[in-house]
């Protein structure tokens, strides 16, 4: 069987944008079951530490980030509602679950897509819309693996308990069982797709070279 893809383009910062796509995606197909919010805006080099944030920069940050998510729910739910209910995926990352020295704006704005999805799982749930979201850790991207420096990279690298980048790939199979019915009883929740980068403790790594060379700790 055949797939029929449409595209539509769309400033997720913009409500009448917004109205637009739901009404052209409706228009098309007849329905809307699933949303996948994925359009996220980052400013490489310039969002930084908190005292040199730019207060513009912060804005646009939000208003593409967690104001996009916000707008496209609000229009695309009362339709998800009249086809008895629906799947948001709301696309996070691991930045917001622990501070750094960069991407500040992005993490908040993400922090509370977070949130906006707890809140969304709750007040629709009894419509039969389920709302989740998808954490990424490090992924590797084709832009990630033109711009992050070897040094960095390798950090990231050996703070994944696998010891290696994920692909896109592996987001995409998350999303696409986050809206299959095989998710049906699955809402509210942040799934962290990460390597295991966020489950342990910040020592567990340095432990781990210790213990390979042989140098096991006794207390």
């Amino acid at each position: 069987m055949g797939y029929s893809v449409a595209s539509c383009v769309t400033d997720v910062s913009c409500e009448d944008a917004i109205k637009s796509l739901v009404a052209f995606t409706v228009g098309t197909y007849g329905r809307l079951d699933i949303i996948d919010n994925n359009a996220a805006r980052t400013a490489v080099g310039a969002d930084l530490l908190v005292t040199d944030m730019d207060a513009g920069l912060w804005d646009q940050t939000f208003a593409v980030n967690t104001r996009g998510t916000m707008l496209m729910c609000k229009h695309a739910i009362p339709e998800m509602i009249k086809g008895g209910g629906g799947s948001i995926i709301n696309i996070s990352s691991g930045t917001a679950t622990g501070g750094t020295f960069f991407t500040t704006a992005y993490a908040a704005s993400k922090s509370a897509v977070e949130t906006l999805t707890r809140y969304i799982a709750t007040q629709y749930g009894p419509q039969k819309i389920r709302c989740n979201a998808v954490s990424p850790g490090p992924i590797l991207t084709s832009s990630l693996e033109r711009g992050l420096p070897h040094d960095l990279r390798e950090i990231y690298r050996r703070h994944t308990l696998l010891g290696e980048f994920g692909k896109p790939s592996d987001i995409g199979e998350v999303v696409a069982f986050l809206a299959s019915d095989r998710a049906a009883y699955v809402t509210g929740q942040v799934i962290q797709v990460d390597g295991g980068s966020a489950s342990h403790l910040s020592s567990s790594v340095e432990l781990a070279e210790m213990m390979a060379s042989g140098n096991v700790p006794t207390a």
